[in-house]
């Protein structure tokens, strides 16, 4: 599946790190709460979803670096379908929230190739996992992006792994 066909009017998203991927899956029809430690950056995509008409769909939680910034999931009620780490704090924010995915929901983990960031692939162990490859917008640089789909209760094995382009 690819990350587009995941979100249908209605998808619940976490989101630790906003900005592009905000707007594209507000237009989507999707419901976003948007974690972001920088306040400006905060009130520049807050304010291109107002303009943009989409300002309704995106919570946006403004929170300065620390304990509350990752603790956050723990204030927000129900379970998402999608969770995306695309801010700070990235294998806390995956450790903190993947138990508030749905069964079936997905965590995508921005940059995943990076080193600092392998104790993601331990927690989510088991998990079917997809790997996302591609190039930055207006850049060469080569980019990759890890989902894991939470398995379902029925589910006894895990899927091989899936690989895709962006």
């Amino acid at each position: 599946a690819q990350l587009e066909d995941l979100v249908v009017p209605g998808t619940r998203i976490l989101e630790w790190g906003s900005g592009g991927s905000t707007i594209f899956f507000a237009k989507r029809g999707a419901h976003i709460h948007c974690v972001e430690h920088d306040p400006e950056w905060a009130r520049l995509v807050k304010a291109e979803l107002v303009q943009r008409k989409l300002g309704g769909q995106v919570n946006m939680h403004q929170i300065d670096l620390g304990p509350d910034y990752v603790n956050i999931v723990d204030q927000l009620s129900g379970n998402f379908d999608l969770i995306i780490v695309d801010g700070r704090q990235r294998v806390e924010c995956v450790k903190r929230s993947n138990t508030r995915l749905v069964p079936g929901g997905w965590i995508l983990l921005d940059d995943a190739d990076r080193e600092n960031y392998w104790p993601a692939y331990q927690e989510l162990a088991g998990w079917r996992t997809m790997v996302l490859k591609g190039s930055r917008t207006n850049s060469e640089e080569q980019i990759q992006s890890t989902m894991w789909q939470r398995p379902d209760q029925s589910s006894k094995s895990a899927s091989p792994p899936v690989s895709a382009h962006l």
